[in-house]
């Protein structure tokens, strides 16, 4: 949009395709529901406090850096992964219809309102030190769990609390539980990895390079150094040839990812030369 200092969008409904947001660092309410939004980049609008991108073909939403978020919603799209680790100023989470596979709002202090039903949900953390204050507790909107068939266990404050208020937020095969010691899952394609080579004998400068698609703050451990990613990517160079094995772990989650990879070591190079009337031929 053209107006860089323009504080309120609503484009919902409006059939857009593209919406481009960078010349928009101040805006505070955001509204595009009901478009074909297959992304959307809000990581520099940091005044973002209410965001609504309902409806839309999202498989991927960055919220990370939007940490005034208070409101957010973006039910109805096709997300498998929702980072909410950094918006800790987060009240309500509306992420019902999508294709979530793990949630966790503990990091979510204040959040009082959740809708996460109807998703592929294994593994739900709620556990928040907030449950006594969910909002809307009689209310099937505010406050559901529920349409998560493979969603045996809900992590929560209080277990007495949890089927006293909540014993119909949830499917029936679900319990709630204090410690579900759930396992995050991550899709199969998350992680890329690509090795490089010594390039020249006794350099010992082998390079690995690792990117992640989905959104968390990943650690990797490589010969015993822990090596926190930035921005999803992460390369560690100066390695000498041999085989490795690096195990890529997200702390406060159980999550473990393990990659046995091998630095090649440089190829022994031979030349010889020959001189005819002044000529020189080399070869390698």
């Amino acid at each position: 949009t053209a107006n860089p200092n323009l504080g309120y969008l609503n484009c919902a409904k409006s059939l857009l395709e593209n919406l481009d947001l960078s010349n928009n660092k101040y805006i505070m309410y955001l509204f595009c529901e009901g478009n074909r939004f297959k992304t959307l980049d809000v990581s520099g609008i940091l005044s973002l406090s209410q965001f609504g991108c309902d409806n839309n073909l999202l498989t991927t939403i960055n919220v990370s850096k939007n940490t005034n978020l208070s409101h957010f919603s973006c039910s109805g799209n096709q997300l498998t992964v929702l980072d909410l680790s950094s918006n800790s100023n987060l009240w309500t989470l509306y992420c019902q219809n999508n294709q979530l596979t793990a949630l966790n709002i503990s990091k979510n202090k204040k959040l009082e309102s959740i809708n996460c039903s109807s998703n592929n949900l294994v593994s739900l953390n709620i556990k928040n030190g907030n449950n006594i204050n969910f909002e809307g507790l009689a209310n099937d909107y505010s406050i559901d769990f529920k349409n998560n068939p493979n969603l045996t266990c809900i992590q929560v404050d209080d277990i007495t609390f949890a089927n006293e208020k909540m014993a119909t937020k949830k499917d029936a095969t679900a319990t709630y539980n204090t410690n579900c010691g759930s396992t995050l899952v991550l899709p199969n394609d998350n992680f890329t990895v690509e090795t490089k080579g010594e390039s020249c004998l006794g350099e010992n400068n082998g390079e690995i390079n690792i990117t992640a698609n989905a959104t968390y703050v990943y650690e990797a451990i490589i010969s015993g150094i822990t090596y926190p990613f930035s921005d999803n990517s992460l390369k560690i160079a100066s390695l000498a040839p041999g085989t490795y094995t690096i195990s890529i772990t997200i702390p406060d989650e159980n999550f473990e990812q393990n990659f046995n990879f091998t630095i090649a070591k440089a190829a022994t190079t031979t030349g010889k030369s020959s001189i005819t009337s002044k000529k020189v031929n080399v070869e390698i």
